[in-house]
């Protein structure tokens, strides 16, 4: 029995139940599962964002935190509600712990003794290290800059939080006082959340988000002296105690939640690799939100990009066990480019109309979109080059320019899959898992199954990144195993190709050619 009530539902309830925190960019999803993984039951709370300057996006650590425990409690009303649990002593029977993911690099520093936040959160997207990483760049010499990339698998970016960390010191009175004495704490998420939710016992975070920052050594899993004296981290920065993804981490101090472990924790991204059944060596996942991103598991050994990917930690299941290790892509417009078509074209009124106007045609007639708003990603980093649609010849059709759209995030996802197979060819990779808000459409599947030339599987339940981190969580408790946790009710829909090679590499010639006219654009604007 499932029943609805707005973005909540349940149905018929087990006596095991382990839950999933999702704490996204914009929302914190809280999923309870049973002990086959069964969805019991969901709720998530938006949160904003704010931009005070071009190119800056900040949150409220509170409102973070506020949407997370809404969220959570929001579910547990509804199964009492629904009398499936009639007492709060029967929810502490019942649910034996929860996992967490969270936005990775999102930077939080708060204050040891009052424990409030020092400044909002520099979200992962904001850009205002630019300059602070250009310098860097001129700074360091290149056998440090390849210290660098050897420990961390990462390059400088201001995507990562030591570079956010690093402004804040340069550029914040209350951040230099609290650092010079002693009770600057800094975290991602993760951490900012079990230090409220423990009752501000424990600073503590997971290898996958400490991967993230540029400080932490991805060979040992800890934090890295040499890295710290690199960036010109000061010794007073309180920073968590690393930890694996599935142990016990915290027990919640109070609320509806009081006593109840947090036994899993993993970056959003590694976590919707763990969701995907992504556990063995030559499985990759690509999650499309706003833009998309690629994770390929490569095993416990490291192995460094050629092609533009980044190394960073998949997961690590337990203290005593092995670090599984990915390569990891991003493109910065997938969902974003249909918002544009939507927003500013105004052409369709709903990603649904698109993925409709793209179903009438079996091709674009020529047209190619290159979605690089903000620049071109992995492999090719070009942040100065623009969108261009290319091709026109008069005798397309809106519908065509639909079918460019998706193409373009295929395209640009085929870029990343073929970067990775150049990197690991002895590793075959023979499908692609997949996720995220653009997975709803059918037609954009089947176009991506045609441009990668290899399967296309997406799951029955298709909020991984939470299943994900119920999954680590539950894995410590002895509630799920390491293979074989889902059940029958959680097929499949698979997406074969349906074109020959040929006629692929004609289109991806095609699309190669248009990239190249985006990047002679922003090369010309530069003369």
């Amino acid at each position: 029995r499932r029943l609805h009530s707005g973005r909540i539902f349940y149905r018929c309830m087990s006596t095991t139940w382990v839950g999933g925190l999702d704490v996204g960019t914009q929302s914190a999803r809280f999923v309870v599962f049973d002990e086959k993984l069964n969805c019991l039951a969901q709720s998530h709370k938006e949160f904003a964002c704010s931009s005070p300057h071009p190119d800056w996006v900040e949150q409220d650590p509170y409102e973070i935190l506020n949407s997370s425990r809404a969220a959570m409690d929001s579910v547990i009303d509804t199964l009492m509600n629904a009398k499936h649990i009639q007492r709060s002593e029967q929810l502490f029977e019942r649910l034996r712990g929860v996992g967490i993911a969270n936005q990775r690099e999102t930077t939080i520093l708060w204050d040891k003794e009052t424990n409030e936040p020092l400044y909002p959160a520099i979200v992962w997207s904001d850009n205002r290290c630019e300059s602070l990483v250009a310098k860097l760049e001129k700074q360091l010499t290149k056998e440090q800059l390849e210290t660098l990339k050897k420990k961390t698998g990462l390059r400088l970016s201001t995507y990562f939080s030591a570079l956010k960390l690093k402004w804040l010191l340069n550029n914040n009175e209350d951040v230099q006082n609290a650092c010079k004495e002693n009770r600057c704490m800094f975290g991602t998420v993760d951490s900012w959340l079990m230090w409220k939710l423990s009752g501000h016992k424990s600073h503590v975070t997971d290898i996958t988000n400490a991967s993230r920052t540029l400080l932490c050594n991805i060979q040992t899993g800890q934090w890295d002296p040499e890295l710290l004296q690199l960036l010109e981290i000061p010794k007073e920065i309180i920073l968590p105690q690393i930890r694996s993804c599935s142990e016990h981490f915290i027990d919640i101090a109070d609320g509806k939640f009081a006593g109840i472990p947090i036994t899993g924790c993993l970056g959003d991204q590694q976590a919707a690799l763990v969701g995907n059944q992504c556990l063995d060596p030559g499985q990759a996942k690509a999650t499309y939100g706003t833009g998309c991103f690629l994770l390929f598991n490569i095993g416990n050994s490291i192995k460094y990009s050629s092609c533009g990917l980044l190394t960073t930690v998949g997961f690590q299941f337990g203290s005593k066990s092995d670090i599984v290790y990915a390569l990891e892509g991003s493109i910065s417009s997938a969902g974003s480019a249909i918002t544009w078509m939507k927003d500013k074209m105004e052409l369709i009124r709903s990603p649904a109309e698109l993925s409709s106007e793209a179903s009438k045609v079996n091709d674009t007639k020529g047209v190619y979109f290159v979605p690089a708003f903000k620049g071109l990603f992995a492999p090719r980093w070009r942040s100065d080059a623009r969108g261009i649609i290319v091709g026109l010849t008069g005798n397309q059709t809106k519908a065509h320019l639909c079918r460019a759209v998706l193409e373009a995030v295929g395209y640009q996802v085929k870029e990343i899959f073929d970067a990775m197979h150049k990197d690991c060819s002895e590793i075959s990779i023979d499908s692609l898992k997949v996720d995220g808000g653009m997975t709803a459409s059918t037609v954009f599947l089947q176009v991506q199954a045609d441009i990668l030339g290899v399967k296309v599987v997406r799951p029955k339940f298709n909020e991984s990144t939470v299943l994900g981190a119920a999954f680590a969580a539950g894995l410590h408790l002895g509630v799920y195993k390491h293979c074989n946790y889902l059940n029958d009710d959680q097929h499949c829909s698979e997406f074969e190709p349906t074109i020959t090679e040929e006629t692929r590499q004609k289109n991806y010639e095609g699309w190669n050619r248009a990239v190249e006219a985006s990047c002679s654009f922003a090369t010309a604007n530069k003369l």
